[in-house]
């Protein structure tokens, strides 16, 4: 049964489709690392961003682009620069998402 789930991907519900897309855009530690520079400062604009360590400024864009797609974090145009800012109810749905998850792998294991 796996491997028809695994092979049939437009089986995949929208729990799966979230929680993966979810997973990704948290998925690198960079990004992590942007998110709590954003919530630190309640917002950030992305020059601020090229101050957490090992980031230039194509990989501040990709990770804000993962980011944005997830819908983690919202930009605005402030003057003439974008701040970004984290979309708390996002968040708050992956983690709901994430125990659901925890869930169903108690409820497998038990099978």
């Amino acid at each position: 049964m796996l491997s028809r789930v695994i092979a049939n991907r437009a089986e995949y519900g929208e729990f799966e489709s979230r929680l993966a897309l979810f997973s990704n855009a948290i998925g690198h530690p960079s990004r992590v690392a942007i998110i709590l520079a954003i919530v630190a400062k309640n917002n950030l604009v992305e020059g601020e961003m090229l101050q957490i360590e090992g980031l230039d400024k194509t990989q501040v864009q990709k990770h804000l682009s993962e980011l944005q797609r997830a819908g983690f974090i919202d930009g605005r145009i402030v003057g003439l620069k974008r701040s970004y800012s984290v979309n708390l109810d996002a968040i708050a749905e992956f983690v709901v998402l994430f125990k659901k998850f925890k869930i169903k792998l108690a409820q497998a294991k038990t099978n």
